[in-house]
């Protein structure tokens, strides 16, 4: 492992066996002896597959979804059904107690007006009396008045439920929440409300748009950063690094103004004295101390700062040479850049599919006292199913990741580059081929993880309310919470790696997560380096594209669309420029994965290629690569 680590293994390597001509290297590629690995795992994913549809099946049969779609009244009659035949609305009055609770009453339609609510309420009088426990006359004191201020009005209809109208600003309804005041426009929620309607309407307006901007721009912008990612990747290091060094430097002068160090230094303030005349601020002596130890922890930074770029500069240089050559990769291999939105569209659909299971198992149970009620079974089957969606989606990614690291690394491990045929069909064909299995194993592994801090978490939060305000606990829970984070984010990288090493080397899982490790051990500080560099490029790649197309937006609103007499007033480019930021965000994200993984394969096999080839010199790097070996 030693030579894996060392920068001169190759010289190591000359004086032993001299190096052979590129012609005359025998072929020590890894790529090509294959067996089908982790088979078992893939039969238990495969009886999964069959426990879902099992699962799905029951759901469907028992299921119900117009519990779901019209709801429950506080008497345990589903609206639209039965004696609620012509009632499908779902509306909401509070009960006048302090807790703000509420009762749920069906409706033939949602209340628009006060005289709505009172029609209501004449039809249901016996369900108000009985699920609020206020006496009838009490609801029809003072021309019914609680009626009116408990219930919901003007509303509208959302999935058969009536939700206030924010969009009504002269409605007097709901004293409760507005305070009494004669007008909800003026109070903060109804601001707020008013505020997000307007979004709304803006996004709805405008989202042809937003799809342009975010969708066509992300993509137009994120390719031009792909072509000059080679130019870019060295200024943006190295001037970030300059400007974080002249950051530093600049806080350390003006904190050696404020601790008195040097004179002459800071912001001047008469010294009373005379009028006119300046010198020294009169600064506590106490805060002066304060500024002196400042000012030394950022000496220390300063100088940790330069000492570590100054030990690392061999493999920051490495770091920006990797990014060059996983330009070159995908520059050889365009169909790379396209792989991630097939795992997109397929992840949807597992999405889409749990949600609609879910759906359906969520409105199975019985009605009792208002309520859909559970039981234990039903509780497990939809433990299951969340966690078979965990499985499926983590199986997705994790072939995705074997695919690219395989085309990654048909493409380290070929002596001529213009031989190379078809590297991404030839590595689906050898992940589906070999490797489900070990994707199998690696996504439940993920799943299981999830799951499990999941459930850790809920489990935490009822302590936090059994304990109350107990300190000892919130502090002994947050550490909890960090460390269950930490360990998702350990399992996650350490799986990484394992996909990329099954892809080169075709072990097992378990083989190849160790493999993977003791790679990245031998190799911490160009890991580390790595890391460091490719994260900042690449976010500030993903900013920058999110924020141009935000940009784009903007512009378009408010030097076309305000002059667009056809269209609808937009109140604000603010929303739009939001959502195409996000969307521009994501697009680059799905880019740039891409080439963040191109990168990690590269280094992996950097450090294999160094370490089993450093004896001979014999190495698959590039000439870019291999004065780095």
């Amino acid at each position: 492992m030693g030579s894996c680590c060392s920068c001169c293994g190759g010289e190591g390597g000359e004086s032993e066996v001299a190096p052979k001509s590129i012609d005359e290297r025998e072929h020590m590629s890894p790529i090509e002896h294959r067996k089908i690995r982790d088979v078992l795992w893939l039969i238990i994913f495969l009886c999964a597959i069959g426990g879902s549809a099992y699962v799905s099946r029951q759901a469907v049969r028992e299921g119900d979804l117009d519990v779901l779609r019209f709801g429950i009244s506080s008497q345990s009659t589903l609206c639209s059904h039965g004696t609620e035949k012509s009632y499908d609305k779902l509306v909401f009055c509070f009960n006048g107690t302090s807790k703000l609770d509420t009762f749920r009453v069906c409706a033939p339609s949602c209340p628009k007006t006060e005289k709505d609510l009172i029609n209501l309420y004449k039809v249901k009088s016996s369900e108000f009396v009985n699920n609020s426990g206020i006496a009838d006359a009490a609801w029809k004191a003072n021309d019914y008045e609680l009626v009116r201020k408990l219930c919901v009005s003007p509303s509208i209809s959302v999935l058969n439920r009536c939700l206030l109208d924010t969009t009504v600003t002269n409605s007097t309804a709901l004293g409760l929440l507005f305070s009494g005041s004669k007008d909800p426009a003026d109070s903060s929620l109804a601001s707020s409300a008013q505020m997000f309607m307007n979004a709304y309407h803006d996004i709805q307006v405008t989202w042809y748009v937003i799809l342009a901007c975010g969708l066509g721009g992300g993509i137009i912008l994120a390719f031009i950063f792909l072509q000059f990612l080679r130019c870019l990747a060295t200024p943006i290091v190295w001037l970030s690094l300059l400007l974080f060094f002249a950051g530093l430097v600049v806080v350390d002068y003006l904190l050696a103004g404020k601790a008195g160090i040097a004179s002459g230094i800071g912001v001047h303030a008469p010294t009373g004295e005379g009028s006119g005349h300046f010198g020294t601020p009169k600064v506590e002596e106490q805060y002066q101390q304060y500024y002196k130890i400042l000012f030394w922890i950022f000496i220390g930074i300063s100088v940790a700062f330069v000492l570590v770029v100054m030990f690392m500069f061999h493999r920051i240089q490495l770091s920006i040479a990797l990014i060059h050559e996983a330009a070159d990769v995908i520059r050889a291999m365009p169909q790379l850049i396209l792989t991630p939105f097939i795992p997109v569209l397929l992840v949807g659909g597992v999405f889409m599919y749990g949600i609609f299971i879910a759906a359906f198992l969520a409105s199975c149970g019985t009605i009792e006292n208002g309520q859909l009620v559970w039981d234990r079974t039903l509780r497990r089957l939809m433990i299951y199913h969340v966690f078979f969606c965990l499985w499926v989606f983590y199986f997705l990614s994790g072939l995705h990741s074997v695919v690219m690291a395989g085309a990654v690394a048909a493409y380290y491990w070929i002596r001529d580059k213009h031989t190379l045929q078809s590297p991404v069909s030839h590595s689906i064909f050898r992940s589906v081929r070999y490797h489900v299995g070990s994707v199998a194993f690696g996504s439940l592994v993920l799943a299981t993880v999830k799951l499990l801090r999941w459930y850790l978490m809920h489990m935490s939060k009822r302590l936090k309310r059994l304990s109350g305000n107990n300190q000892i606990i919130k502090v002994v829970l947050c550490c909890f919470h960090v460390c269950m984070w930490c360990f998702e984010k350990f399992i996650k990288f350490l799986t990484k790696n394992a996909y990329i090493m099954i892809a080169v080397d075709g072990h097992s899982f378990c083989k190849a997560a160790e493999q993977g490790w003791s790679l990245v051990m031998s190799n911490l500080l160009r890991m580390t380096a790595l890391h460091m560099v490719t994260s900042y490029v690449l976010f500030m790649a993903k900013i920058g594209v999110g924020f141009i197309c935000a940009v784009g937006t903007t512009v378009w609103i408010e030097k076309v669309l305000v002059f667009d007499s056809t269209s609808d007033t937009v109140s604000s480019p603010f929303a739009p420029s939001i959502c195409t930021f996000i969307l521009g965000y994501f697009v680059a994200y799905l880019f740039f994965e891409v080439v963040e993984f191109t990168i990690d394969t590269t280094m992996l096999c950097f450090c294999l290629d160094d370490m089993r080839n450093s004896s001979t010199g014999n190495y698959y790097a590039s000439v870019r690569l291999l004065k780095f070996m």
